[in-house]
């Protein structure tokens, strides 16, 4: 199967500046749910980003998730549903992923 590392960066807040943690925490579990897992960086990211009427100043968290094209699109209409205030959404694809297990010919330490 091949996998991309997809990195999403989700805001922390509405455009009203109401939080979005609950919005994240469902968006993590369709992650959870869809790929089966995500990683979180630590801390939050600050963006500016122009539309055409106006400059956003934004905090975001950022998620990395290694998955099919097909998952990715998911998460982004995931996004797109639990975000209901957002113009935009930032995804880069940043490249073949892969998940290796424990070969089992070499034990743990």
């Amino acid at each position: 199967m091949k996998i991309s590392l997809v990195q999403f960066n989700l805001p922390t807040n509405t455009n009203a500046g109401l939080s979005y943690e609950l919005a994240r925490k469902s968006w993590e579990l369709e992650a959870l749910k869809l790929a089966g897992g995500y990683t979180l960086a630590p801390g939050f990211s600050q963006g500016v980003w122009k539309s055409e009427s106006r400059t956003y100043k934004e905090s975001m968290a950022i998620y990395t998730v290694a998955c099919e094209p097909r998952v990715a699109a998911a998460l982004e209409d995931a996004f797109w549903r639990l975000f209901p205030d957002q113009e935009a959404l930032f995804v880069a694809d940043l490249g073949p992923a892969s998940i290796i297990t424990r070969p089992q010919t070499i034990a743990a330490a």
